[in-house]
């Protein structure tokens, strides 16, 4: 839905602005395909759920490709790489004496006959006192905790109310990490994050449950019986074994390259749910296992539309399909990189502020610059550019550093930073264009008329380059008119020179209240 589109686009937007900038970057992602909802979905659906998560891949693969979120490999975590690596780390944690036994208080139910991990039971928080929580952490305030911990908890299958019954499980000997944790962290998470984490350390660690009962979706334990990893512990190893899976097609002679030690760069992009489990239980499995860590985990907060939580009834609740079968993809690209920076505050999706946003921002000033510049040029001038005066020359020098900030902006997650940078240089040549009044000028000077045009698409070239991060589809399109290349941040600095120019094509169109009108009532029909 909207709310995982604000990760996935913010994350491409980085990768494609660190490439740009001239670094080699991978981008990774796995489908989690482990734990309790996967396997409550399925069982509501009636099937198995490995076709539940072959189905959600494919649809998901789809979704990215609408969006223009291109990873070098989307695997998923119920992979062969993926059961070994688990099982190695695991070996390596009990091998230096940090995997514990204990027995543990657990819910059952009897009418299903099976105890209640997680998902399959939900009630009131322990720690903040929210109702209808999971059995494992709240939503609300991100607290971990064991179901026994529940207030009135009840069976998600039945409804009934579960009966407590003990049973070993095996826990992650977390507490002797705390030191190297709080190390770790300075500098690894965002000021705020850092604080909120370095709370839970000063509070203590626990030893971390590793171990579900069967039945469970998931990987078996090696040596043990009946006993499953918890997800938490394979999910965040599909980092590394989506690295292996991709090192191997591409035929690395070490496919675990990329997490060894400093070989490179670390970066994980998160939503603020599951903070505990990226910056604890993961970093600490690392390094009791001998892998490289990340470098840093940037926290993203959630997505609200119109400034409530996304709701099905009010017809809020927009998956990625029904939002590409009614707008435009590229529009909530552009608008995520307006709103968002490199805090874990919560995103607002205001569809006042989305359709002003879009028309003020991406049609009048970046889009209808180029129409402008490059159709009055296809019109009257035969197509072709001269050399810009000097004014024009010196706004085109102005805007390679600027433009070089944009992009520095957007790979330090400072999106609407880097957008104000862009706009600016935008709004800059529409003035430019407009004071100059080309069109006025080529009744009594042709030439004179053509030399202002040039400055305007030599700015119009630069935004294309800039902007390609954000919208790279209609960069392509626009790329393609004025003649140039997109593989690098350097083309800013590329004169157009006297070239032809291609017949300016429509970019991009206004958004109208009733398109968004349209959007939401589809989505209420779909949930009523």
């Amino acid at each position: 839905h909207l709310g995982h589109l604000v990760e996935y686009i913010q994350a491409d937007i980085y990768v494609r602005a660190r490439r740009q900038a001239g670094e080699e970057v991978y981008f990774f992602c796995a489908a989690d395909s482990h734990g309790t909802p996967i396997e409550l979905n399925a069982n509501k659906q009636g099937i198995e759920p490995e076709e539940l998560v072959e189905r959600a891949r494919a649809g998901f693969l789809r979704d990215f490709a609408d969006f223009g979120v291109t990873f070098d490999a989307f695997h998923s975590t119920h992979s062969p790489e993926n059961r070994a690596l688990s099982g190695s780390i695991y070996q390596a944690l009990k091998d230096r004496g940090e995997i514990l036994r204990r027995e543990v208080d657990g819910l059952y139910c009897e009418h299903d006959e099976r105890f209640l991990p997680d998902r399959f039971v939900r009630g009131r928080c322990p720690k903040c006192g929210a109702d209808d929580q999971y059995g494992d952490n709240c939503e609300l305030c991100g607290a971990t905790y064991d179901p026994s911990e529940l207030g009135a908890p009840a069976c998600a299958l039945c409804g009934n109310e579960p009966s407590p019954r003990s049973s070993e499980h095996l826990f992650f000997d977390l507490p002797r990490y705390e030191d190297s944790l709080a190390q770790w962290m300075e500098g690894a998470l965002q000021p705020a994050v850092h604080n909120f984490v370095k709370c839970w350390l000063n509070e203590g660690l626990k030893p971390w449950d590793i171990s579900r009962d069967g039945p469970y979706f998931g990987f078996e334990i090696p040596g043990e019986t009946d006993k499953y990893f918890y997800v938490w512990l394979d999910a965040p190893v599909g980092y590394i074994s989506t690295a292996r899976h991709w090192a191997t097609q591409q035929g690395k002679e070490d496919p675990d390259y990329l997490w060894r030690g400093d070989a490179a760069q670390r970066t994980h992009i998160i939503g603020k749910d599951i903070v505990y489990f990226h910056s604890l239980f993961w970093p600490a499995m690392l390094m009791g296992s001998g892998w490289g860590l990340p470098d840093r985990i940037h926290v993203h907060g959630f997505l609200q539309v119109d400034g409530e939580k996304m709701s099905k009834s009010r017809g809020t609740f927009i998956t990625a399909r029904q939002w590409a079968d009614h707008l435009p993809c590229e529009y909530l690209r552009f608008y995520y990189a307006c709103r968002l920076n490199d805090e874990a505050n919560d995103l607002n999706l205001d569809f006042e502020d989305f359709s002003n946003t879009l028309n003020g921002e991406l049609v009048n000033k970046v889009v209808n610059l180029a129409s402008r510049a490059l159709g009055f040029l296809n019109k009257k001038l035969d197509s072709e550019l001269g050399e810009p005066d000097a004014e024009g020359l010196a706004m085109i020098e102005g805007n390679k550093e600027r433009l070089r900030r944009a992009n520095q902006h957007f790979a330090a997650f400072q999106y609407h930073q880097g957008m104000r940078c862009i706009l600016a240089a935008a709004e800059e040549a529409n003035e430019y264009l407009q004071e100059k009044a080309p069109w006025a000028v080529f009744k009594e000077d042709p030439e004179a008329a053509r030399v202002i045009l040039s400055g305007a698409v030599g700015v119009v070239a630069q935004l294309t380059v800039a902007l390609e991060p954000i919208v790279p589809e209609l960069c392509q399109r626009l790329a393609a008119i004025v003649g140039i290349e997109l593989h690098s941040i350097e083309a800013l600095d590329e004169p157009l020179g006297c070239r032809k120019v291609a017949a300016f094509q429509r970019l991009a169109e206004r958004i109208t209240p009733q398109q968004l009108e349209a959007l939401v009532e589809a989505n209420r029909e779909e949930a009523s």
